[in-house]
This record gives structure tokens, sequence and C-alpha cells, in this order.
């Protein structure tokens, strides 16, 4: 482990000296520690260039591994000293928007049904790929996840939205005005507009076209400043309509063919917590009249 710290430290910084001074050894001494490394594994980690040390093709890939296992340890013992002993802790990755504007907003409720009990975020985007250090997750697409349930939780349901300057600039009486307007688009749905248009019985123009925005709060931040006209789903932007910052443009609710999944790897379907927290959000969404199952 000492031979594993001085590698990952000597190679972060291209020199022996400083990773030294690091940690608090002699030059000598890291040395050393790199030898009997290379002897172990029997290939060369660095090659020596005059004053300086650089890591092989071997060795660079060996610090990407090294690296990742030594941030997992560290995560690990983090998440130790952080949590309660008797309340335990649950970690759920989720996509980020649906966390801020939904999950973590209602979250006060499940934790106050569980004393001392600790929840820990992370997030995720599209390609979905499930990691081991989250007990659950909420996902938007596929349920199919390798090693894993999922349980369906909801549509979403999209609503043409606009700013008031917007609209005010560029009127929208019916669907054909839409084909004279900027359509924002959200990356990782590259086919929304083409779907809601079919939905709605009108033939856009290039729908595929128009500004593109990989997170959720960058595409309603631009249509709440006016650059475009936006497809988003209702639960997410009602700040924005109370407060008036975007005004729904015409009747259009369209119900997505895609849905909200829980997923939960197939090693945690008998922990307390996780059954606790399934049973809570299902309880959420059906109290608010969307949970849905067809």
């Amino acid at each position: 482990m000492r031979s594993l710290l001085t590698f990952a430290s000597a190679a972060r910084h291209g020199s022996f000296r400083r990773a030294a001074a690091e940690l608090s050894l002699t030059q000598s001494a890291v040395s050393k520690q790199i030898r009997q490394l290379e002897d172990a594994v029997g290939v060369a980690l660095f090659e020596r260039i005059r004053q300086r040390v650089v890591l092989t093709d071997i060795g660079k890939r060996y610090f990407k591994d090294v690296s990742r296992i030594l941030d997992d340890l560290h995560e690990a013992t983090n998440r130790i000293i952080s949590s309660s002993q008797d309340g335990g802790e649950i970690t759920i990755s989720s996509l980020p928007a649906f966390s801020v504007r939904w999950l973590i907003p209602r979250l006060s409720d499940f934790v106050s049904r569980h004393a001392d009990l600790q929840v820990n975020f992370t997030t995720h985007l599209v390609p979905f790929f499930f990691r081991a250090e989250f007990d659950v997750a909420i996902h938007y697409g596929s349920p199919d996840v390798a090693g894993a349930t999922a349980q369906f939780l909801m549509h979403e349901n999209l609503t043409l939205v606009a700013s008031p300057g917007y609209l005010a600039q560029h009127p929208v009486t019916n669907l054909g005005d839409l084909n004279n307007l900027t359509r924002l688009q959200r990356s990782t749905r590259p086919d929304e507009w083409l779907e809601w248009s079919e939905h709605q019985g009108i033939a856009l123009a290039h729908p595929r076209r128009g500004p593109r925005f990989d997170h959720f709060a960058m595409l309603a931040q631009a249509a709440v400043s006016g650059l475009g006209i936006a497809l988003m789903p209702d639960f997410l932007i009602e700040e924005e309509i109370t407060d008036g910052r975007l005004v729904v443009v015409l009747d259009t609710t369209y119900r997505s063919k895609s849905g909200y999944y829980l997923i939960i790897p197939e090693r945690n379907l008998n922990l307390t917590l996780v059954k606790q927290f399934q049973t809570w959000i299902l309880e959420r969404l059906r109290d608010e009249g969307r949970l849905d199952d067809t």
C-alpha cells in the first residue's frame, strides 16, 4: 500500500522530489518504493530522463487504475467518518434536474421518518451505467439495466413554454407558427420535437434543428432568457411558471413515450432502507397524482 501511495504521488507530480516532500519521505526512500513496486509488477512504470521521471505507457494505464482505487478508498473512508452509526445511510444516484427540482425539496419527509439517517447524492446523465456505490438510482429511459430491477415511477408531461418577452416579439397563434421560431433542444433527447410534433399532427421543418443544451438547467435558463421556445417537463418548471418567467404556449401537453424508473441493484433488493425509500417515493408520487403504471 505504501508503494502504491508513493507511486500515485510521483506519477501525479512527475517528480520523485516533489513526491518525497508531499509524503514526508526522503527522495531515496521514494526511489526505493518505486523500484520495489516495479519489481513486484515486473514492468517499468517510469522512464528516468535526467532530472525528471515520466510515466511509461503501462505506467499511465496503471496510474489511472490505481488513482481510481485510491479515490474509492478515500470516499469509502469519508462515508464511514460522516455517517451515523445508528441511523444508517443511503446513496441515491439521480438525474441532476430531478434531484434539484423534485426529489430534494420533498426529501425531508423521508428523512423525518428515520432518525439519524444520512442521505448521500450523486448524479448521472446518459448513457446510464450503474456503479457499485449507488444503493438506488432514479433513471429516465430504458428500464433494462443489467443486474438490477426497475420500478416504473411516472411519465413526463411535456409542455410548450417560452418567456413573455420572447412571445411578445414572436406571437404564437397556432402550431404552424413554430416553424418560424427558434426551437431549443435537449441533447439527450434528440427526437423530442419530432415525437411531439407527430403527436400534435403537424409537420415541423427540421425538428432537430436549434441550439442544443446538455443539462435541463441550461435549457430552462435559455428559455427564460428569451433564446427560443422549449418543450419542458411540467413538474420541473413549476417555479418558472408560477413567478411568470415562463408562459405556457397553447394547450399542447404531451406525455413522453419513456419514463422515470427507480433502479435497484439486485444485491440491494432486501436492504431495509432501500425498501423504505421505494415505498416512500411511490407514496409521494401517488399523493401528487403522478404515479402512472400505464
